[in-house]
């Protein structure tokens, strides 16, 4: 999916959907789509109801038009939209489009003072998203997005809530893999990968080292499985001199039964996701390495399986 600048005027684009946001009680933002198209979806709205609440949304087919189908979003009370209204609502506008098998899209943001084209970008990337590796093929061709435009966007805050946006998929996705795909070595193995295709810095220490370092925490949790804990240490570096230094600690229990207080199985089904503080770590160091900001960035996480 492609998502990009629209600084034309609308009146010119012909294009199969728009997604236009609405303050409650506030359809200002309508009149972006041009007087004949706003004052239909005005009508339609009017029939349904609609008062523009956070998380409404209503779909105005429009036959024969230039733009064809209009999403319309309700943002809630102006003074209490933040910028992950933008990011949430944009991403359950993706995820209808997809059901919808609508391959475009103009997302119409509403005219404020901040620019809101990295929160729709990165709503745009995580609505987008999902995670089907294992499932059976299916006869149906998985449907694809092909392009959202976003009308008045600057390039530049695109491209970042891209990238950041395809990083919180790439950590999503080492959630999703199941515990006896991503253990504690093959969790170090995935931190070196990255390591060695974002040119971070990389340390991986074994069991040996964990108890020499007197991480027994660390190495209590872990001796019980078959796998050994591992701790890893990423370093993200600015070229120059860096103007701050911090650090990131993410939880990385790659799977966690209980110990010898055997989880029931309903809560073994979640428990893939007791890695996520670690697996966030990775999507933010690989965010780094890609925006580089000047700080200096330590990634820490602690893996063991409480097997």
């Amino acid at each position: 999916m492609r998502v990009e600048a629209y600084q034309g005027d609308i009146k010119d684009l012909e294009i199969k959907s728009a997604v236009v946001f609405a303050f409650e009680e506030d359809l200002k933002n309508l009149s972006r789509l041009g007087r004949g198209i706003s004052r239909r979806v005005k009508q339609a709205l009017s029939i349904q109801g609609f008062k523009g609440k956070e998380g409404e949304i209503k779909k105005v087919p429009l036959p024969g038009q230039r733009i064809p189908l209009v999403y319309v979003l309700g943002l809630g009370k102006k003074d209490r939209v933040v910028a992950d209204t933008y990011r949430r609502l944009t991403a359950t506008a993706i995820r209808e489009m997809k059901r919808d098998r609508v391959e475009e899209a103009l997302i119409i943001p509403p005219r404020v003072r901040e620019d809101l084209s990295q929160f729709i970008a990165e709503g745009s990337i995580l609505g987008d998203y999902k995670f089907d590796k294992y499932r059976k093929v299916k006869e149906e061709e998985p449907f694809e997005i092909e392009k959202i435009l976003i009308l008045g966007g600057d390039p530049q805050s695109i491209q970042k809530g891209i990238i950041l946006g395809e990083c919180q998929n790439f950590a999503r996705s080492l959630v999703n893999e199941p515990g006896n795909v991503i253990n504690p070595i093959t969790l170090s193995e995935e931190a070196k990968k990255l390591a060695k295709e974002c040119k971070l810095e990389c340390k991986i220490y074994n069991e040996k080292d964990i108890q020499k370092m007197g991480m027994l925490a660390l190495w209590s949790v872990g001796k019980g499985s078959a796998t050994p804990p591992r701790f890893i240490h990423l370093t993200y570096k600015p070229k120059g001199r860096a103007k701050d230094r911090i650090a990131i600690v993410g939880k990385g229990l790659t799977f966690d039964s209980g110990g010898l207080n055997i989880k029931p199985g309903d809560y073994m089904r979640t428990m893939k996701m007791d890695k996520s503080g670690a697996c966030a770590v990775l999507g933010i160091m690989k965010a780094l390495a890609m925006i580089k900001p000047s700080i200096e960035v330590h990634g820490i996480i602690g893996a063991a399986e409480n097997i």
